[in-house]
């Protein structure tokens, strides 16, 4: 009670300044150049950068921005300037905001900001990839909300200081609303104080908290990228998107509550991201959630008018907030859970049907709503540890994974993930990996089935077997399906036919005891072998250069002397710091590397 008095009395004071002319605590004369609040944004994409501050100057605001050098102390002289708008805001403060363009990937930048009289401090941020990538997600910091500014602002720095530190190569914070409890400047201030918000860059939605009363303090702290004048306005801002990499971000201002504006924007977002792999939706207000708000009036009607419409555009995973406790759901589709979908060995959805909704707890834990008693239908997983918690979200072009920990203990509480087949038919083979087209060019020529339908598991040590069949189909020999002779343990399965012809053509000699032990993993010295007798029965042996020197050449057995040589003069086989390593073991992935390489020449 004493805290609203306080909240009330200090807005009636706010707005009687605006008539006086005199505001409480406004800045002094001396202190006119001052720089505060250095945010980032994510820019459209990877490649950019949006950066937002506030000053007690008007002047032209400027980024100069440089790869960073470790050796020297100096900031570059050679720093670019990127220039940008400046607008009143609130306090006798001014709102800074410019976009900087041409990152380069992976690098590590230096950075400052002036507005023509006083530089600011310098700080650093490095760029991610983009094709694989983790962003962190949380929700309702809600600074104040506790009747402590200063505590809230602590709790939430520890939260993101830990968060940051299990994922310290995260590309950016998603935050789904109510970063404040009560449209105050000093929380706001105390919510962008962490030194960690200026290397980081966040994507905030625009909860509830910060739309009270049609404040525009929201619009005042963020630079948000593709920000639109039209569709999802209130003075706090509007809906914006953004694409980082593979995935298409969409982020609503659900405080307007026309829904065919949203409906527009998301139509104007997907159509200019058509190739995303991903598209990841977030809103404050959740429409599947557990706790005090699941059932209330507005969210069932929000539920009713905007579920239709992200179903409309495939949108596989939403983020929200607003309930402050934790709810994952199963796939939803039509307002209905899609319990049946088809998993792969790791227990990831294959190819979704529906949308995943997930509703965070409170990053803070300024305050927390108890679950209902009855569970929903739609929840999957429904928690409230009292305890704040944040979700890493990790993404490649062929899978996407949601890991939510507490962020007193660290401990994992929530994961699931979805996986999407990409040209190779598999779900985990990335695009980005160095034995991608290998694996694409042996699948795209019935050379592999993989592991499962979906799976090519290329890190999975090579047995005989596969290594065996793997050679057969590149070279197009049949398996026996009249068997006159063959090894004692070839047994009946799905290598028999193969082994049997192996053996019939003298391409593989057994382990002893007439055994071929099928199931043990194949020596390097063994694969060059198979694939040495194969090319040499089918006179495709290519011509060889010359022999690399191994220190560990004497290692290898006199029998694979001859195709050792061989393949490492032609470049097919190579080693890995100056030794062949004869004895070791092969992976999935290596083993599909050598046979594009005879392939596709």
């Amino acid at each position: 009670m004493l805290m609203e008095i306080y909240k009330k009395t200090t807005i009636i004071i706010i707005v009687l300044a605006c008539f006086t002319g005199v505001i409480p605590g406004a800045p002094s004369a001396a202190a006119a150049d001052a720089i505060k609040n250095i945010t980032l944004q994510p820019g459209s994409d990877e490649s950019m950068m949006n950066f937002c501050w506030q000053s007690l100057s008007n002047g032209t605001p400027v980024v100069q921005l440089a790869v960073y050098d470790a050796a020297s102390s100096r900031f570059p002289p050679n720093a670019v300037s990127f220039t940008g708008t400046v607008t009143a805001a609130a306090k006798g403060y001014y709102s800074n905001k410019v976009t900087v363009t041409g990152l380069k990937p992976e690098t590590d930048y230096i950075y400052r900001v002036t507005n023509g009289t006083r530089m600011s401090e310098t700080y650093r941020f490095k760029t991610g990839s983009g094709s694989r990538y983790s962003a962190l997600f949380v929700s309702d910091a809600q600074i104040g909300a506790s009747g402590s500014v200063s505590a809230d602002k602590t709790a939430w720095e520890k939260t993101l200081t830990a968060a940051l530190g299990k994922v310290p190569g995260a590309g950016f914070l998603l935050s789904a609303g109510d970063q404040v409890d009560y449209f105050l400047e000093s929380e706001y201030d105390a919510f962008l104080a962490s030194p960690l918000l200026r290397q980081y860059p966040i994507a905030p939605a625009v909860g509830n908290h910060e739309s009270l009363s049609k404040s525009p303090l929201h619009s005042y702290y963020y630079s948000e990228p593709n920000e639109s004048e039209a569709y999802g306005v209130t003075p706090a801002g509007g809906d914006y998107w953004f694409r980082y990499g593979n995935t298409l971000y969409i982020v609503l201002n659900t405080n307007n509550t026309e829904m065919s504006q949203h409906d527009a924007f998301m139509a104007e977002a997907a159509a200019l991201n058509t190739d995303a792999r991903w598209k990841i939706l977030m809103f404050h207000q959740s429409v599947y959630s557990s706790a005090q708000y699941a059932a209330s009036p507005s969210t069932l009607t929000l539920r009713k008018n905007l579920v239709p419409v992200i179903d409309k555009y495939d949108i596989d995973v939403v983020l929200s907030g607003h309930d402050h406790s934790y709810t994952r759901t199963y796939q939803m589709l039509g307002g209905a859970p899609i319990k049946q979908q088809n998993t792969d060995s790791q227990g990831r959805i294959i190819d979704p049907a529906g949308t995943v909704y997930l509703t965070a707890n409170s990053v803070s834990g300024s305050k927390y709503y108890g679950l209902k008693a009855s569970p929903e239908t739609y929840a999957a997983v429904r928690l409230q540890p009292k305890a704040p918690t944040f979700t890493e979200i990790s993404v490649t072009d062929t899978t996407l994974t949601l890991t939510t920990c507490r962020a007193d203990t660290m401990e994992t509480i929530d994961t699931y993930a979805l996986a999407k087949p990409n040209a190779t038919g598999f779900t985990d083979v990335p695009a980005n990996e160095w034995y991608y087209e290998a694996v694409l060019y042996l699948s795209q020529n019935q050379i592999t089935g993989g592991t499962s339908p979906t799976t090519f598991s290329p890190d999975m040590l090579l047995s005989r077997a596969q290594c065996l069949v793997f050679v057969m189909k590149a070279y197009g020999i049949a398996p026996d399906t009249v068997i006159t002779g063959n090894f004692a343990d070839a047994g009946n399965a799905w290598y028999t036919g193969y082994l049997a012809a192996a053996r019939r053509l003298g391409l593989v000699r057994g382990g002893g005891d007439n055994k071929f032990m099928p199931d043990t993993t194949m020596k390097r010295q063994d694969m060059c072998v198979l694939i040495y007798n194969t090319l040499v029965f089918l006179d495709k042996l290519p011509a060889g250069g010359t022999l690399p020197v191994f220190r560990d050449a004497a290692a290898v057995p006199s029998y694979a002397k001859n195709a050792v040589d061989s393949l490492s003069s032609s470049g097919i086989v190579t080693g890995s710091g100056g030794l062949i390593s004869p004895g070791g073991v092969s992976t999935r992935a290596q083993m599909a590397q050598v046979l594009y390489k005879l392939l596709s020449r």
